[in-house]
């Protein structure tokens, strides 16, 4: 096989699951293949591995895929823990993984193959993941007293992007998940969910997810938490529905009020995005009742003037009754003719009969 008709896109993860191993490299030592270069690699697989058994476009990958493929394929039969524990088909990179990072000897190896990985591609970021989890387990921090201290000063690692990357192997190894359908879920979203998956759901949240935009995760990782406090669910993946764009144009003395109004609804809705909290104040909008037209007054044989000022009154009074009880209306009436008209003797007097309002 050329390096030159071998360009043929990469469709298995492990491209080398069919080959024998352990049956036609018996005899043959392994290298690290993480420290080689690309063309040391291609050198190697051409004296070493039969051309039927090298993968289609194969010598088209970069190095780093290389790299990974070679180093799954080629995991020794001594340093690979029982399938059963892990529950993978052996040939899943994720069980290759599991098997890598339980066979290091001590902190010294584990240091050493964390700063090989450091510029590898996502699956290195799965195995630092996996690595990490046994300097917790093993109480692995160096000179310093937290894990956080000592990843941070040894890898420049934050504490809460450790976490991340340990909880995310964990999750995956625990629910069962092949590393083909993590991969295509991407990272930064596997981070948001990691800790909602089990044997049970990990599809469904792949599904949800993978065609959603970062924010949606985030907020359907929200949902699915206070579903499962509130006894409606175990972790699912929440429904999503297909995000849009709109575009609204304000006047500049509308913009603080506007801001002022999503805050609130965000507040009182417990979400930091602002789309779920503009629906809830169109939803409440739309909720209240359109106010009833005050009736006009009759025309016949009045004049045009005082046809106005019934109007206007008739709507005043109709605002005040809907606005509060037939005795706080009549008072605030009361007042107000007292006012107007400080000579005239003012008798309000109700139908039913109760005591007369002066």
């Amino acid at each position: 096989m050329s390096d030159e008709t071998a360009t043929a896109p990469i469709e298995e993860v492990d491209p080398f699951a069919d080959f024998d191993v352990q049956a036609d490299t018996e005899e043959t030592e392994i290298p690290v293949f993480t420290k080689m270069k690309k063309g040391d690699i291609v050198a190697w697989v051409k004296e070493n591995v039969e051309e039927d058994d090298v993968p289609e476009g194969f010598f088209g990958y970069n190095v780093k895929e290389m790299r990974a493929a070679l180093t799954a394929a080629f995991t020794p039969a001594s340093d690979v823990t029982n399938p059963v524990n892990t529950g993978f088909d052996v040939n899943d990179l994720i069980h290759k993984t599991v098997a890598e990072v339980e066979s290091i000897a001590d902190e010294d190896a584990a240091t050493k193959a964390v700063l090989e990985l450091m510029d590898e591609s996502e699956y290195s970021f799965f195995k630092i993941g996996g690595i990490l989890s046994r300097f917790k387990a093993e109480g692995w921090t160096g000179e310093f007293d937290t894990f956080g201290d000592f990843v941070e000063s040894a890898f420049g690692f934050k504490i809460r992007k450790a976490e991340t990357l340990v909880l995310i192997y964990q999750s995956l190894i625990s629910c069962g998940a092949p590393w083909a359908s993590a991969k295509a879920v991407g990272w930064s979203k596997l981070g948001v969910i990691a800790k909602h998956l089990t044997a049970d759901n990990w599809k469904g949240w792949f599904d949800q997810v993978k065609e959603v935009s970062h924010a949606t995760v985030v907020q359907m990782s929200k949902d699915a938490s206070a579903n499962k406090k509130n006894g409606e669910g175990d972790g699912e993946a929440p429904e999503s529905t297909p995000q849009k764009k709109i575009s609204i144009v304000i006047h500049e003395d509308q913009e603080v009020n506007i801001k002022d109004a999503l805050a609130k609804a965000k507040e009182t809705m417990g979400t930091d995005y602002d789309g779920p909290a503009l629906h809830a104040i169109a939803l409440d909008y739309l909720a209240t009742p359109v106010p009833v037209e005050a009736p006009t007054a009759p025309t016949t044989g009045v004049e045009e003037g005082e046809q106005e000022a019934d109007e206007v009154l008739t709507g005043i009074f109709q605002a005040m009754r809907e606005g509060g009880t037939l005795e706080e209306c009549l008072q605030v009436i009361f007042e107000c003719m007292e006012d107007v008209f400080p000579e005239a003797d003012v008798e309000i007097s109700l139908k039913d009969g109760d005591d007369s309002t002066e």
